[in-house]
């Protein structure tokens, strides 16, 4: 078994998954050394294939039959906006929704595209104002300003909390978003791959949707 273990995880769960994981591993298991990627969904899967990942957090809504693939939890979309720049006397409307200038996080994968059709459905467009490939500094931009964003309520509550920012429901009807874990099915007689997989799941838990 190989004692450094690379995998690639989505912006918006590493904020969530990484600091418990590490506190879990770095005591049982001292001479594991994890390796962290963010790559798109197509690249995944061929990691994986080579062996060049061992896991793959994300969007999975379809997958090749030789991965293996658990939920770990699902997650609602929300909006984040800066409360003293925009005021809401209740929750916010599909018009002002559009109306607002909006920033955009790419995670390369499908949250935008959710939104998108949805909007469609509607015959309405959303004004992209700025779009940035992670979360970091999304509370930086947002704060003191009229943009809003629309990103997993997880990690919308960290940002909201470290940038004194306000979350509300995106005024439109969207499926929450299934957050996965992959693997390979070459890896299941790995001990050490299946452990870490245990310290995974273990570390993220169950987690509950609120702003229903």
């Amino acid at each position: 078994d190989r004692r450094q273990r690379q995998m690639c995880i989505r912006d918006s769960t590493s904020h969530v998954l990484l600091p418990k994981l590490y506190s879990k591993i770095s005591m049982p298991a001292p001479g594991i050394s994890l390796s962290i990627q963010h790559i798109t969904k197509p690249e995944k899967s061929e990691l994986l294939d080579t062996n060049k990942i061992d896991f793959a957090i994300g969007l999975y809504d379809q997958k090749p039959k030789r991965l293996e693939c658990l939920r770990l939890y699902q997650e609602k979309i929300v909006c984040l906006y800066d409360p003293k720049k925009i005021k809401l006397s209740m929750k916010m409307t599909i018009k002002q929704f559009v109306s607002l200038k909006q920033l955009l996080i790419d995670f390369r994968e499908d949250e935008p595209l959710t939104i998108e059709k949805a909007l469609a459905s509607n015959g309405l467009t959303r004004k992209v104002a700025i779009t940035i490939p992670h979360a970091m500094t999304a509370g930086e931009i947002i704060k003191n300003t009229k943009l809003i964003s629309a990103i997993p309520l997880t990690l919308a509550e960290e940002i909201a909390k470290q940038h004194a920012l306000a979350i509300t429901n995106i005024p439109l009807e969207i499926q929450d978003i299934g957050v996965y874990l992959v693997w390979h099915k070459r890896n299941k007689e790995s001990q050490s791959h299946s452990w870490l997989k245990s310290q995974i799941i273990e570390s993220i838990g169950r987690k509950k949707n609120r702003y229903n």
